[in-house]
């Protein structure tokens, strides 16, 4: 696949690295449940299998919370902006609704902080630790999203990062 140099994209460089890359992401990969692998196994084999070229302006919009936090809850490369995951703090324990307008309402701020708003998600992933909530849920998210909704994928997963949450959401949007 060709790939543009010093544009800020991905550059695969051969495919002995691509194969070594898969080696070493299989110890890790194996320990992981299926659902929640695909995403993670992509960026693994596209860190070890390619060089990466620094992206021009790809900023962090939205600053983490603590100096020792090791990720970035907004982001923008280019004319997107990437939400990390997100997960109830306040509503945990008092149901999937909950949970999700907070979650949601948590994402609006910071597309509010980065210029942006809900009418400009294109991506949502949803992850439920209970699939059979999936109804429930969509009752909390579509009021967030009158018009066009964005495309989204659902799966279930074992565990969310906060102990006691039932749903993580993450979003990407075009930026403004």
């Amino acid at each position: 696949m060709p790939c543009s140099h010093g544009t800020g994209r991905v550059a695969v460089t051969d495919k002995g690295e691509a194969q070594a890359a898969g080696r070493r992401a299989a110890p890790y990969l194996r320990a992981m449940t299926p659902l929640r692998l695909a995403l993670p196994l992509l960026a693994a084999l596209a860190v070890g299998a390619c060089r990466t070229v620094p992206a021009a302006g790809t900023v962090a919009v939205v600053p983490p919370a603590s100096p020792t936090a090791m990720y970035t809850p907004v982001v923008r490369a280019g004319g997107l902006l990437f939400l990390a995951g997100r997960v109830a703090s306040d509503s945990i324990g008092k149901g999937i609704r909950a949970e999700t307008r907070e979650i949601l309402a948590g994402i609006a701020r910071d597309l509010q902080a980065a210029g942006s708003g809900m009418d400009r998600v294109a991506r949502c992933m949803v992850l439920l630790v209970d699939i059979a909530e999936w109804g429930a849920m969509n009752e909390a998210y579509a009021p967030f999203f009158p018009g066009v909704k964005p495309a989204r994928t659902a799966v279930q997963i074992v565990a969310t990062p906060r102990a006691g949450a039932r749903v993580e959401i993450e979003c990407i949007a075009a930026a403004r």
